[in-house]
Parts: structure tokens; sequence; C-alpha cells
């Protein structure tokens, strides 16, 4: 459990995401330092919006919940 105790904050639990082109070059990244490729930018766009519609996946139970509350690193 990512929160252990109500009064300390989450240690979160989080989820590692990668794209890779067909000739295995990774897709999100980009020749200017600190940016994201177009299709970085167009994935984390599509993440940002369907953020909420996925909280069925990313949270699926009630102790997720309770670590996503304010006061807690959890997002």
């Amino acid at each position: 459990m990512a929160k252990i105790n109500p009064a300390w904050a989450g240690s979160s639990g989080h989820v590692h995401q990668s794209l890779w082109t067909a000739d295995r070059a990774p897709a999100f990244a980009s020749d200017a330092p600190g940016q994201l490729s177009e299709t970085g930018s167009q994935y984390l766009a599509g993440v940002v919006e369907l953020a909420k519609d996925m909280t069925a996946i990313y949270l699926p139970t009630v102790n997720s919940y309770k670590r996503s509350e304010g006061g807690s690193w959890a997002g």
C-alpha cells in the first residue's frame, strides 16, 4: 500500500510509459533537449485528456483513492 499511515505523505504508485518507432527509436524523444517529439506531445495530451476516465484502471481500490488525497505526494 502506497500510504501506510494517514499522517505520512504517500510514496505514490506510478506507471512508466514508453513508445518506440518501428526502427526501435524512442518515439517520445526530440532533437531539442527537454522537449517532447510531436508524437510525445500528442500522446501526453491524450493521457491528460483521459486521466479522469482512466482512474478506474489507475485507482482500482479504495486505498488508491485514499492515497490520492491532498497532502500526499501521489497525484
